[in-house]
């Protein structure tokens, strides 16, 4: 029995052997491919990350311009409404003094023509008195040597020194003018009122102006 165990226990010590020489190899292969797929499993995951990572760097940039532009078209917005109540604000004021300076001028040409009829009152010689002639009126103003005719014609009011003169535009843009008699209680005055014509349907204040003169020749009767 001894020498059976004996003789048996050498080839199964190299069976074993052989065994393990036969099955060494065959385990080196998994663990190689276990690695593998571990590391290729690592890869993908790196490649993963790295892909979200650049989406992430490609999608910032997007969303902050988006935001930029917004920002540029409120700014934008803000800059015409700004720019255009600027404008609005400067026409009006050059609408207004435009409007200013024509009044003043209006004022200016009034007030001259006034003083002139005021001059013709006071160096008549009679009295002044109204004649129609052709759906007009004329106020003749007597003098030294003739007569001095007011008349108001054409949106105008004209003037003829006297009869052998030619008629001179003395006021334009009147819309309305009415010389005419008024009795005070010593004298007897003469007024005349006249109207300038306006752009502007409403206006604040009329151009409406009045003149009053008394003639030397004049006595309350």
């Amino acid at each position: 029995m001894k020498v059976a165990m004996s003789q048996s226990s050498p080839h199964s010590a190299i069976d074993r052997r052989v065994r393990l020489r036969w099955t060494q190899p065959s385990s080196t292969p998994r663990k190689a491919r276990a690695s593998s797929a571990r590391s290729g499993a690592f890869i993908r995951l790196h490649q993963r990350a790295s892909e979200g990572a650049l989406l992430t760097a490609s999608v910032a940039p997007k969303s902050a311009g988006g935001f930029l532009m917004v920002d540029c078209l409120i700014y934008i917005v803000v800059w015409s409404v700004i720019v255009g109540l600027a404008f609005s604000s400067f026409y009006r004021c050059l609408s207004s003094s435009r409007d200013l300076s024509r009044n003043a001028n209006d004022v200016v040409r009034a007030l001259q023509a006034g003083e002139r009829w005021r001059d013709d009152i006071r160096a008549a010689t009679g009295p002044p008195r109204l004649v129609t002639e052709n759906d007009a009126v004329a106020f003749e103003i007597p003098t030294p040597s003739s007569l001095t005719v007011y008349i108001f014609e054409k949106d105008s009011i004209w003037r003829k020194a006297d009869l052998a003169a030619p008629w001179q535009k003395v006021l334009a843009g009147v819309k309305s003018s009415r010389m005419e008699r008024s009795p005070r209680k010593k004298v007897v005055a003469w007024s005349w009122e006249v109207e300038l014509q306006t752009k502007k349907q409403q206006v604040r204040v009329r151009p409406l102006f009045n003149f009053v003169a008394v003639s030397s020749s004049d006595q309350n009767p």
